[in-house]
């Protein structure tokens, strides 16, 4: 009788452990950065298990010989300096590197540099952002060709004097489609003025996506912020931008009840959770994708 009642006792402490641990570790993923420290860490203590079953997944799954040549890593490194100069390059350089762009016939071009300040020239017709601004427009001009460019979100909920008051205008021509229930949506996030691109970058009809990374309670990034939602309008990560260009998919939230976010894609869907955060499905080593030297370019 005795063995039946702690064999029972047992399965039950198990079952209530695991659905407390699972709401614990869903509570903490959805809270902001910045939100109540202590509690963050008390709600941690359950996903410290599921991350460290994640990482033993991935290490399963990753294929060390994996090789995807359609995406290209352009590295600005110690051999690029040497020929190029100090860092940040002239615009002048980027203009250049543009045209290098069209002529090996790129399709998305995407930088994860920031231009947020104007590069001064001694007369206004030398201007490297004028000249970076037009070599874009002539790579843009081929149909099909784009180019992305990163901007920053304040993602903690608390307005500053550094975010907008009224989201750009721009930011209407890259909205992503949704069908979210009354009452439902993912947290309301601000746009940043620190790294909000040029206007002459912006008047060239260039791709823009948030770029933006946090890293787990233990430092490790397993997650990535997939979706933005602006004024109750959904806004793609610089990633999402950029697979949107790359290949002509539309992709659309549906949001049909609490803590139920899908971004569904032609190929298949995507959960997200409250904060438009999605888990990385990492496909290979540091050597899965080619990678080129600024410096063989130029």
């Amino acid at each position: 009788m005795m063995t039946k009642v702690v064999r029972i006792s047992g399965i039950v402490f198990i079952v209530v452990f695991s659905v407390i641990s699972i709401f614990f570790s869903l509570a903490e993923r959805d809270l902001r950065v910045g939100e109540d420290t202590f509690t963050k860490k008390i709600l941690s203590y359950p996903s410290f298990f599921e991350d460290r079953f994640y990482d033993i997944r991935m290490r399963n799954n990753l294929k060390p010989k994996a090789f995807d040549d359609r995406l290209i890593l352009v590295k600005i490194d110690e051999e690029s300096l040497e020929k190029v100069g100090r860092f940040p390059f002239t615009r002048n350089v980027w203009a250049k590197f543009m045209d290098k762009m069209s002529a090996f016939n790129a399709k998305v071009v995407s930088f994860d540099v920031l231009f947020v300040e104007p590069e001064k020239a001694c007369r206004a017709e030398d201007s490297p952002d004028i000249n970076f601004s037009k070599a874009i427009k002539r790579f843009q001009s081929v149909k099909g060709r784009k180019v992305v460019l990163p901007y920053s979100l304040n993602i903690d909920g608390h307005k500053t004097h550094r975010e907008f008051k009224a989201m750009p205008d721009v930011m209407f021509n890259f909205m992503v489609n949704s069908k979210v229930k009354k009452n439902l949506g993912l947290s309301k996030m601000t746009v940043s003025k620190d790294a909000w691109p040029l206007k002459a970058y912006l008047d060239t009809t260039a791709g823009i996506g948030h770029i933006h990374a946090t890293s787990d309670a233990d430092g490790i990034y397993r997650h990535y912020h997939m979706l933005s939602n602006v004024e109750d309008l959904y806004f793609p990560s610089f990633s999402l931008m950029i697979y949107q260009y790359f290949t002509n998919d539309r992709p659309e939230l549906k949001i049909e009840n609490e803590g139920d976010a899908n971004l569904k894609l032609k190929n298949g869907t995507i959960k997200i959770n409250n904060m438009g955060k999605s888990k990385i499905r990492w496909l290979g080593g540091p050597e899965a994708f080619p990678r080129v030297s600024i410096r063989d370019i130029l």
